[in-house]
């Protein structure tokens, strides 16, 4: 079976994926880092097309996050895990009203079904702060995006994700948390499952290679910039949606069965920033190069 493995706190589900430890292990302390720098590019209002929309000039983009997460035993197969994120995005100068940067900083609770080393059920939530600059929080950043779900079994070698996630800050609160896993031989598998979906080659047991993507975003409540430009202050304070699509190949490396180490590249097909309350307004970047590396540690 598939394990349901907790991802960053911007609403992103947890999500199956295959371990590679004694399978009558349940990991107890899990660490996971990633960062990743997209390259400069050129943005529009979404709503603009050809030659007479508005330049507001290009930008590049960094991210970082961190999380910790301690499982402990409640009962049976039953498991309560607890923990902390901090993500941040940060964003190159540009003419446009969007923040210099997306911050959240959030708790992780959640109640876990795990079956021989694995998770089978879920219910899991990021409470926390999303803001844009940490001298304007207050009340309006505050969201606890929530996913349950379980993983379901089809045979010996296919498994289907179904759930649903709830985000009170999101321009689309509710939608699907949807996936499959294709076991296609040993050496190959297809894990189609958000934020990763990914075709994987096992090459070695220390060695995995794969092509996919990775859906990141979250909505965040941006501050308020008393240095905006008058047209643009009608902003300030207002609710951000913000998402983005990467493509890309990469590798896994595992020195030891408790440690995978994460490098790929590929390019960020979409980003998309959307003010979708009061006056709004959206805008999308060019697709850009990026390059990313992630550690993961289970003990």
């Amino acid at each position: 079976m598939p394990d349901a493995v907790s991802s960053s706190n911007d609403a992103k589900p947890p999500a199956p994926a295959l371990v590679k430890n004694d399978k009558d292990k349940v990991a107890v302390d899990i660490f996971e880092s990633e960062s990743t720098y997209v390259g400069g590019t050129t943005f529009r209002e979404k709503q603009f097309r050809g030659p007479g929309q508005r330049s507001y000039g290009s930008f590049d983009e960094s991210q970082f996050s961190f999380e910790y997460d301690h499982r402990f035993p409640l009962f049976g197969k039953v498991y309560l895990k607890l923990g902390a994120e901090y993500e941040r995005f940060d964003f190159g100068t540009t003419n446009a009203p969007l923040p210099s940067s997306l911050q959240s900083l959030t708790g992780t609770i959640a109640l876990e079904y795990i079956v021989q080393g694995e998770v089978g059920a879920f219910f899991t939530s990021s409470p926390g702060i999303y803001y844009s600059d940490i001298n304007s929080i207050g009340l309006g950043n505050v969201d606890a995006p929530t996913a349950a779900g379980a993983v379901v079994p089809l045979g010996k070698s296919f498994y289907l994700l179904l759930g649903l996630r709830y985000s009170a800050l999101s321009h689309y609160p509710f939608y699907p948390v949807l996936g499959a896993i294709w076991l296609i031989s040993k050496k190959l598998r297809i894990e189609a499952r958000p934020p990763t979906p990914r075709l994987i080659y096992s090459y070695s047991k220390q060695l995995d290679f794969y092509v996919g993507a990775e859906l990141l975003g979250s909505a965040y409540k941006r501050d308020a910039n008393a240095a905006a430009r008058p047209q643009d202050r009608r902003f300030n304070n207002g609710v951000i949606d913000f998402s983005e699509t990467r493509v890309g190949a990469g590798l896994t490396y595992s020195p030891t069965e408790q440690i995978d180490i994460e490098f790929d590249g590929g390019y960020s097909v979409s980003r998309d920033f959307e003010y979708y309350r009061g006056d709004s307004k959206a805008f999308r970047a060019h697709p850009a190069p990026y390059a990313r590396i992630a550690i993961s540690a289970n003990f």
